[in-house]
């Protein structure tokens, strides 16, 4: 292949192009899904609070690069996954909580990768997690699913469905313990068309399992993709994303796995411009979930499930109407307690269009009490350019992760990771 090009559709993500034998990749930080691992909170946790702190930032323990998923199994463990690097060399990168400090690992490289991206992280306990990405080598590219065990991490092998499509990505995961796991994405067909996929992990192995097909868009033909998913149990689980059947069309994806079969589920979220739908989804028990993302707008995107059925909650507005807002992770411990975090965009930004995290005009934290999303105030201490890709919560405490400055196309340099802390009371 003399001269190859891809653009991710997906919000934070990348465009990657290759060129005789020079690799030139501009991935911006992504978000993974969110309230990753056991996912069935009770109403009677700790509240989460309102006051956060910046914990990692540019001249704060931080490294370049961007922090894409957390996963917080306990109210003091938890661990990042994201993407470290400069030029061609991008690596995939993690953070471990323990003892209320951050440490760095990482995450071996595919065999024959040149590059390895990590979006989404699921930790159903303490020291055991999944993450998932994807990898590059060889003018081609798959997904990548790396687990960590024991304090170490090892690359897993991916389904053969997901190795052998021109291109394969998985943007969630979701463990409800260390051997059940769901993970989604999609895989590229040969003419550019997208499909969602679906990979589940159980008895040790990993396996694509049938995704229903999206009534509005026939195989092989327009874009579709499952950002994130949330699993209750082992057979109870909702992944997110979006449908664009055309260019000038973007609706919100919902698949439902219930009984063993997976459906899709009627939502009423659309726009008449490309949009990136749901990113991020988080259910607290059977039926009852939050999904927040981007379709176009100053107003995020925010909804609701109430024993399965679907509607749209009202986010508020951000004073900075210059700009265009994503709610890119959400964690919920109660169907009156949740949180999302997200970005800032400027409009005038090109890649705003695809929702990219390029130049984060601010962070974005809301939280929902009651049925009302309100704006929470940020810490004085975060840098202007910002941006949230994720947050997870566990008995009042919570970590949000992303990146602060502004992103370079040839390298993270002008970026670094971001961690923020709220403790329960």
């Amino acid at each position: 292949m003399g001269s190859w090009t891809m653009t991710w559709r997906r919000s934070f993500r990348a465009v990657c192009l290759f060129v005789g034998s020079a690799l030139s990749l501009s991935l911006l930080a992504g978000f993974g899904g969110s309230m990753s691992g056991a996912e069935s909170r009770v109403d009677s946790a700790p509240r989460i609070p309102q006051q956060w702190a910046v914990t990692q930032a540019v001249g704060h323990g931080s490294v370049p690069g961007f922090l894409d998923g957390v996963s917080c199994p306990t109210s003091t463990s938890c661990v990042a996954v994201g993407t470290k690097g400069s030029g061609q060399n991008y690596l995939a990168l993690a953070e471990s909580l323990s003892n209320g400090a951050w440490t760095k690992m990482s995450p071996p490289p595919a065999r024959g990768s040149q590059a390895g991206f990590l979006f989404s992280v699921s930790c159903p306990i303490a020291g055991s997690c999944v993450a998932v990405g994807y990898t590059f080598a060889n003018q081609s590219g798959h997904a990548l699913i790396e687990t960590l065990t024991n304090g170490k991490w090892s690359v897993s092998s991916t389904p053969d469905q997901l190795q052998t499509a021109s291109d394969s990505f998985l943007w969630g995961v979701s463990c409800v313990t260390a051997s059940q796991c769901v993970a989604v994405g999609d895989t590229i067909e040969a003419a550019g068309n997208t499909e969602p996929v679906i990979a589940t992990f159980h008895g040790g192995n990993w396996n694509v399992t049938t995704s229903p097909t999206v009534p509005s868009k026939p195989a092989g033909s327009g874009l579709a993709e499952l950002s994130s998913v949330s699993c209750v149990s082992d057979i109870q689980c909702v992944a997110v994303g979006y449908d664009q059947p055309s260019a000038k069309k973007t609706t919100t994806l919902i698949e439902t796995l219930k009984g063993g079969h997976w459906s899709v589920t009627p939502s009423s979220g659309s726009t008449p411009t490309p949009g990136n739908g749901y990113k991020a989804v988080s259910c607290w028990t059977n039926g009852f979930c939050t999904a927040v993302g981007q379709l176009s707008g100053s107003v995020p995107l925010v909804g609701s499930s109430t024993g399965g059925t679907w509607t749209m909650a009202k986010s508020p507005e951000p004073s900075r109407l210059d700009s265009s807002t994503s709610l890119n992770g959400v964690a919920c411990q109660s169907s009156v307690d949740c949180v999302a975090v997200g970005d800032l965009a400027n409009r005038n930004n090109p890649q705003v269009a695809d929702g990219a995290l390029g130049y984060p005009a601010g962070a974005l934290i809301e939280s929902e009490s009651s049925g009302q999303w309100e704006i929470v105030k940020d810490p004085s201490t975060l840098p202007t350019a910002s941006g949230l890709d994720d947050v997870s919560c566990n008995s009042g405490s919570c970590a949000a992760v992303g990146q602060s400055g502004d992103y370079n196309a040839n390298s993270t340099a002008g970026t670094h990771t971001l961690i923020l802390e709220t403790k329960g009371s």
